[in-house]
């Protein structure tokens, strides 16, 4: 048990390590020699703290090659976390989350023109974690209906953000968790700002 503590705690480090290198942006190609490192030496563990570990290095690359400008590569490894990870423990499934909530800030902030992406990854997101009940997992949840609605008044969908906006409320509008109601309601009336009934008639 100490030696798999050892060697957790060394990974960790190795992951921190990583991490600080990225912040130096001459030093991102170091940073991700160091995660493939640290995914190599757990890709095929099944101990859920190196399964967390696995899934820490798998995100922090992606976010690394975005910063590099690697697009599909970084698409490519977020895929694979999800299809990994995406039916595994809760931890797991956080991350993935996690992981896809910034793949879709990262492109529309950073990398524009991959509308397509992002609706595909709202819409995936939505599918993997909503009947999720931990209250995190939710309150991400409905971070990806908001960007999703962005994207479609911005490609001037309005009847998909119409219909998007009614999805939205039969999930949220009585939630019983008052701080997600609460915020579920300014995002209706945003919504319906965004996507006016009177356009669709």
């Amino acid at each position: 048990m100490a030696k798999s503590s050892d060697h957790e705690a060394i990974t960790r480090a190795k992951l921190k390590r990583a991490n600080d290198l990225v912040d130096e942006a001459e030093r991102v190609d170091e940073a991700i020699s160091i995660y493939d490192e640290i995914i190599a030496g757990v890709t095929d563990a099944d101990a859920l703290a190196d399964r967390e570990i696995l899934a820490d290095a798998m995100f922090f690359k992606s976010q690394a090659l975005f910063d590099l400008g690697r697009v599909q590569d970084a698409l490519t490894l977020v895929d694979m976390m999800a299809i990994r990870f995406g039916e595994a423990e809760l931890p797991l499934r956080k991350t993935v989350c996690h992981a896809l909530y910034l793949t879709v800030f990262t492109l529309r902030r950073e990398h524009p023109g991959h509308d397509d992406t992002v609706l595909a990854l709202c819409d995936e997101a939505v599918r993997r974690f909503g009947h999720e009940t931990d209250l995190w997992m939710r309150q991400r949840l409905l971070h990806f209906f908001i960007d999703k609605s962005f994207v479609l008044k911005s490609l001037g969908r309005l009847d998909e953000g119409l219909a998007l906006r009614h999805e939205f409320a039969a999930r949220y509008e009585g939630d019983p968790e008052q701080s997600l109601h609460e915020h579920a309601l300014r995002v209706i009336e945003a919504m319906d700002l965004r996507f006016p009934r009177e356009s669709h008639g």
